[in-house]
């Protein structure tokens, strides 16, 4: 267990951790929490909950810290109008789609006689993923459709996806054809269930991504949501916005999942366009970028220094909140 040691103000942006690491003598926010992330001093400690006097915040709010919100240990307040999922047994962040099985759907025949640019049979077709909780994947050929109720992306068995009202209405998918057989555009779809251990359930993670005519083809769509998922990678963001990204802290927060105590970090976005843009942590923005306007929303987030509470077992894992939705506007 480390002692408190002299942590001071840090100045000049987040500082990351320094020298020694958690949980022993190194790293904690030891004395005042200023601007510059953590200070060299305690620690965690092991004798309950952020002990004092060898561990804990053991100092007061610095320059550039909060009263009025959260206590946090780099003093910052988090973008984030509300907390994404701290374990695996926490719902995620909405996905924004419900999907219907061709053996239960009573909507609209699927599409048919067109041709994909991945050659075969163009049109998608819905396949279980054997699991000991079976996913579901769709990838190909599919119709966009405009409902009263929003979009439908109707595939070529009959399986749908339909918008179910739990995104802003702002992030729905254009549609161009309004009546008839709506947009055909190419659609990867894929619903994944994991299991945590045989006493601790499961987590889902769907993904969805809508393109322009072919598998190659502009972005129109793209949706992650999940207690575990990856941030996106710079090819990815090039992909969908034409332009990559810096990532800068937010804020970081000690916090629990089942048996785990640990950290997380949560960051804003900032576009590399001119001038840049920035995308606050999991809030509704409108960017402007070399690929079209998009509606995001983007939540981004580490996770680190995770500790087992000695005798605990059998209960959730970590959570990453990495949910991201992102739709173009109109066709550029």
């Amino acid at each position: 267990m480390g002692t408190g040691g002299a942590g001071g103000t840090g100045v000049g942006g987040f500082g990351g951790f320094e020298t020694g690491g958690f949980p022993s003598g190194g790293s904690g926010w030891g004395g005042t929490t200023g601007e510059g992330g953590f200070e060299t001093g305690g620690s965690f400690g092991t004798g309950g909950d952020f002990e004092t006097g060898g561990s804990g915040w053991g100092g007061t709010i610095g320059a550039g810290g909060s009263s009025s919100g959260p206590l946090f240990p780099d003093g910052g307040t988090c973008s984030a109008p509300t907390t994404g999922p701290l374990s695996t047994s926490d719902l995620p962040r909405p996905f924004g789609w419900a999907f219907t099985s061709a053996v239960a759907s009573t909507g609209a025949a699927g599409v048919t006689g067109q041709t994909g640019a991945d050659g075969g049979a163009a049109a998608a077709l819905c396949q279980t993923v054997p699991a000991a909780y079976p996913g579901t994947a769709c990838t190909g050929i599919a119709s966009l459709r405009s409902t009263a109720s929003g979009p439908v992306i109707v595939f070529g068995d009959g399986s749908e996806l339909a918008w179910d009202g739990t995104l802003p209405s702002a992030l729905e998918p254009y549609v161009q054809q309004a009546s008839g057989g709506g947009d055909a555009v190419w659609v990867d779809y894929e619903k994944k269930i994991t299991v945590v251990c045989p006493f601790c359930g499961a987590y889902t993670t769907q993904t969805l991504q809508i393109r322009d005519g072919q598998s190659s083809g502009k972005v129109r769509f793209y949706d992650q949501q999940g207690a575990v998922l990856p941030n996106l990678t710079n090819l990815q963001v090039t992909d969908i916005f034409g332009v990559t990204t810096t990532a800068t802290p937010s804020c970081t927060f000690p916090t629990y999942a089942g048996c785990y105590s640990y950290l997380r970090s949560e960051f804003d976005q900032h576009l590399a366009t001119t001038p840049p843009q920035t995308i606050l942590d999991a809030t509704l923005t409108e960017v402007t970028a070399p690929n079209g306007t998009f509606q995001v929303i983007w939540a981004s987030s580490a996770e680190s220094y995770a500790e087992r509470e000695m005798y605990c077992s059998d209960g959730p894992g970590v959570a990453s909140d990495t949910g991201f939705v992102a739709a173009l506007v109109a066709p550029q």
